[in-house]
């Protein structure tokens, strides 16, 4: 198979950036003349990593398989088909854009945005779905998962396993014809060989003493999606609402998710039974009602203790905080925050930028096929930067040019997954570690040797006074990413108050650092991006205790950590 040099490509605009690499527009080529291209070039610290014989093997593929075969794994996955060199060293591949049916209008407080249909979405109350724009039935939700079934059948037969199926690499339209369509295909297994080694999303994985990357952990995670698609949940195992679509079908997933290996049911079982219960199952969206706005906090009870968390969503976890620590006031630089101390409750983290378990994603276009055939492109040209920005720069102090001030790491505002856009109403930098965290923070962060910290608190200033969020944040730049690796360590099942919260001196927010907030629901994210430690702490603002704001805590702290860091700066 022939390689193609980097130097010949037209790039357009970046499409996405993941825990591997980034995925470009490609102006100047076609597949087959008429699909339109992306280009995935890895980081450097994923190179050494990668197999390149196995990508290889990948791209001939397409042209080792008959016709028809070669032309549906086109039209249902974004499927490796060029090696892209640089100076003779293989550093990305070009594949197929996603079609445009994989894609839809995403409804935010501020209008629409264009958004891959991941079936992440599908895993949200049926409010939720109508609120952003999604309309889907029950018996969509069950012919898009036959589908799934049939094609998931059909890589088995080409001796392809997915290995990483997860909602964050499936995408979904519900048109005329309810189908799927796979991305990240480097990361699956070709007979048996991986190119990259194989991964698992958190509250994804298959049970710990199992092979990754088998037909068998396909089965097993069919089974957890089919669950989750019905129980409108990123984590339940319990197939009970499926049980009141499809006796059958909860009988599948009960023996997928508990069976041994050999016994789990293959997805060809699952395709005959979705579709016997898409027969007769609702064509009409389901609408449930909003949620009810959060209740005001209860008053404290004797001898609370602290309440044990649960596992929730990507790895992350939530609870209840414990009790408080004496109010601790903190000056900032530019725009006055109070810090204030926490005791306990669980927190762990995803670590966007770094971990090669997040998927890539890019902008959705048409339809696939083989090997990309060159196309004279005179409208648009490359214009190359005279000093072009190198993400490795960000692994050390020493070629890192970030600089250490809110404006460069911390974002304005950001919009949630929910479409809740959230505004900065204070920030600063503060010594690192402070007085307000608790003693296993300080401890970590004194290892790590910091010394200064950039901290913010966030608002959704159009809210209604009993929901509004806050989300206090901290981006701590360590020496190297080796060194935020090791405080991560430290840190990842830190409670989720031990580093405490910052508050703005006025306005929405204020007032949680005049008072006990240790009752409250909180939800954070803790993790790194190159040398950056981070961490994110949701809370409502009227300190609401109910189960039921965790989901709206999870969108916000989860948003704010994909929003802030280095990559403010440099244009992310």
């Amino acid at each position: 198979m022939s390689r193609t040099d980097r130097a010949t490509l037209t790039l357009g605009q970046r499409l996405g950036q993941g825990g591997q690499g980034t995925v470009h527009e490609v102006l100047n080529r076609k597949i087959n003349g008429q699909w339109d291209v992306a280009f995935k070039e890895y980081d450097p610290g994923v190179l050494p990593n990668l197999d390149v014989a196995a990508l290889t093997a990948m791209t001939d593929l397409i042209g080792r398989l008959p016709g028809w075969d070669a032309a549906w794994l086109c039209d249902k996955t974004a499927w490796p088909a060029e090696l892209v060199e640089a100076e003779g060293s293989v550093t990305g591949f070009l594949m197929r854009s996603v079609p445009q049916r994989y894609a839809f209008d995403l409804r935010t407080l501020s209008g629409t945005v264009r958004k891959l249909a991941t079936m992440e979405f599908l895993l949200n109350d049926d409010a939720y779905v109508s609120q952003i724009g999604l309309q889907v039935s029950d018996r969509d939700r069950l012919l898009v998962l036959a589908d799934l079934a049939d094609t998931l059948t059909r890589l088995h037969a080409m001796d392809i396993v997915v290995g990483d199926l997860s909602p964050k690499n499936l995408l979904f339209t519900t048109g005329a014809s309810p189908e799927c369509f796979l991305i990240d295909c480097d990361a699956m297994r070709l007979g048996g060989v991986e190119a990259l080694p194989q991964v698992e999303t958190p509250d994804w994985q298959i049970p710990a003493d199992e092979q990754k990357g088998t037909p068998q952990s396909d089965a097993y995670k069919f089974a957890l999606l089919a669950v989750r698609v019905f129980a409108r949940d990123q984590s339940s195992t319990d197939p009970v609402r499926l049980a009141a679509l499809s006796p059958a079908l909860a009988d599948l997933a009960a023996a997928g998710l508990h069976q041994p290996p050999s016994d789990r049911p293959a997805p060809e079982q699952w395709a005959t039974q979705l579709r016997q219960a898409a027969l007769s199952a609702s064509t009409v969206p389901t609408l449930a009602p909003p949620p009810p706005p959060p209740l005001p906090p209860l008053p404290p009870q004797a001898g609370s203790g602290l309440t044990q968390p649960a596992k929730i969503g990507l790895g992350v976890v939530a609870g209840v905080l414990g009790l408080v620590l004496a109010l601790v006031v903190v000056t900032s630089l530019t725009s006055l925050l109070r810090g204030s101390g926490g005791s306990s409750s669980a927190e762990e983290s995803s670590s966007p930028y770094s971990s090669s378990e997040t998927s890539d994603t890019y902008t959705p276009e048409p339809t696939p096929s083989d090997t990309p055939s060159e196309t004279p492109t005179e409208t648009y040209s490359e214009t190359p930067s005279e000093d072009p920005f190198d993400p490795a720069d960000l692994d050390d102090k020493s070629t890192d040019s970030t600089p250490i001030t809110a404006s460069a790491l911390l974002p304005e505002s950001f919009t949630s997954a929910k479409g809740v856009r959230y505004n900065l109403k204070a920030s600063g930098v503060d010594d690192c570690p402070d007085s307000y965290h608790d003693s296993n923070v300080k401890s970590a962060l004194r290892k790590a040797n910091c010394t200064d910290m950039i901290t913010g608190a966030y608002v959704n200033p159009s809210a209604s006074k009993n929901q509004r969020i806050m989300v206090a944040v901290w981006v701590v730049p360590l020496k190297n990413d080796g060194r935020a690796d090791t405080a991560y360590s430290r840190l990842k099942n830190a409670y989720a108050d031990d580093w405490g919260i910052v508050c703005p001196r006025r306005g929405p927010g204020a007032g949680l650092c005049d008072g006990s907030w240790s009752w409250a629901q909180t939800y954070g994210w803790t993790g790194y991006t190159h040398r950056y430690l981070m961490h994110t702490m949701a809370i409502y603002t009227n300190r609401t205790r109910v189960a039921s704001a965790r989901v709206w805590l999870k969108d916000a702290s989860k948003a704010a950590y994909n929003a802030v860091g280095p990559m403010v700066f440099h244009g992310n």
